[in-house]
């Protein structure tokens, strides 16, 4: 049961939203902005990821008016990585923001595709029908030799486990907890729910 009741619940969401949106149209031209010495890629894919978490905050709102708490915790810890994973993006020098922003928005998601694909391909291996039209979004998820020889681009297992390793939240919150900027080891403590 919510501790709070309907009324007071969807004031709070509401009230929420409207400084969440507050926040969001005060970054805006930062996130328009270019900067010299700042890629316009890195700018491209930081501007994406800021409103993923943005739009996907405002979705957790909406469930948590509806009184959706634990619909909207599965969005909140989306948010929270997304959040991570900008923070993360966003330190060190120009090569580094670029080398990250190219792992994140090029190199994982081809791995990712990868992935899919082979746990596509054990699901029609079990099925007894795998042509039928009910498994066609799983045969098309599969790809071909050609093509996961290209998404894995050179990487052999090790590479791209570390780099899955670098870029999951468990990975960041480390790399929070070790870092010298100041005050970056207490963002490790927010991951008390996730465990490492």
């Amino acid at each position: 049961m919510s501790r709070f009741n309907a009324e007071s619940r969807l004031l709070w969401a509401q009230t929420a939203r409207e400084l969440i949106g507050e926040c969001y149209d005060y970054a805006r031209p930062f996130i328009d902005k270019d900067y010299d010495g700042l890629d316009p890629f890195v700018r491209f894919v930081v501007a994406q990821l800021f409103i993923d978490c943005h739009l996907s905050s405002e979705s957790a709102l909406i469930l948590v008016g509806a009184g959706k708490e634990w619909d909207a915790d599965i969005l909140n810890r989306a948010v929270m990585e997304g959040s991570y994973k900008l923070l993360y993006m966003l330190i060190g020098d120009a090569s580094d923001l670029a080398r990250k922003a190219n792992e994140y928005w090029n190199i994982l998601p081809k791995l990712a595709s990868v992935r899919r694909s082979e746990r596509a391909k054990g699901v029609l291996e079990a099925v007894a029908d795998p042509d039928s039209v009910h498994w066609r979004p799983l045969r098309e998820a599969l790809l071909a030799d050609a093509e996961i020889t290209a998404a894995r681009q050179g990487m052999n297992r090790s590479a791209r486990k570390s780099l899955e390793e670098q870029w999951s939240f468990a990975g960041i919150s480390r790399f929070f907890s070790t870092s010298d900027i100041e005050r970056m080891q207490l963002l490790a403590h927010m991951a008390h729910g996730y465990g490492y």
